[in-house]
């Protein structure tokens, strides 16, 4: 991630940059769907991503570049709409009103794609559902994430977007690794690892302006 804005903010015309970059949102989809299932407090952990994503939007609009504030909104807001989702598929599995599920996504693929300029939009919403609903089964996710990334990359103008595709295999054989667990308490600051994103944005913004 810290790579991909490094690109976009000082070195726009290389491309390796922007394809590093990519390897960071399946990292996240997977640590989101891992918050939802172990938070001991839904809401405090909802809040929380929310906090960091206000936090965050105008030091990424600034940074980043963009014309307007709300032009695209940080990856934060991907995520709390992708916890968002869960949660209400989850209580209307519970009270096995299946039918409603398929009317559901599509309301957010369509929020998330025309009416809230999350980044990566209803791609990014269905990569995060996607990695929940079948972290446990790779071939069921490959069949479905490869689906929808024919779907959504050439809308989204960018083949890159097909690099996750390589990526997931590594993260699921890696996924009782230690590493990628790491409990950030160990550097002494319980909520470090939320506050490093608007940090390396605020840090981006500096180096942009002032060196």
């Amino acid at each position: 991630m810290v790579i991909d804005h490094i690109g976009a903010v000082f070195f726009p015309d290389l491309f390796i940059f922007r394809i590093i970059g990519r390897l960071s949102l399946p990292i996240f989809a997977m640590r989101i769907c891992d918050g939802y299932r172990y938070t001991k407090n839904f809401n405090s952990y909802l809040f929380r991503i929310f906090v960091i994503a206000v936090i965050s939007q105008p030091l990424f609009y600034i940074a980043l570049g963009y014309e307007t504030m709300f032009e695209t909104l940080n990856i934060c807001f991907t995520l709390l709409l992708g916890l968002i989702s869960i949660h209400i598929i989850e209580k209307l599995r519970e009270m096995k009103i299946h039918i409603l599920f398929f009317y559901l996504i599509l309301t957010l693929m369509i929020i998330s794609f025309f009416l809230i300029p999350v980044s990566y939009g209803a791609y990014g919403l269905l990569m995060i559902l996607i990695v929940y609903y079948f972290r446990n089964d790779f071939t069921k996710f490959f069949i479905s994430f490869s689906a929808v990334s024919f779907t959504f990359v050439p809308f989204m103008g960018n083949i890159i977007q097909f690099i996750p595709l390589f990526i997931f295999p590594i993260l699921f054989s890696l996924e009782d690794n230690k590493f990628l667990n790491i409990d950030m308490k160990i550097i002494g600051f319980k909520y470090a690892h939320y506050l490093f994103y608007p940090l390396h944005l605020l840090l981006l913004l500096i180096i942009k302006n002032y060196v």
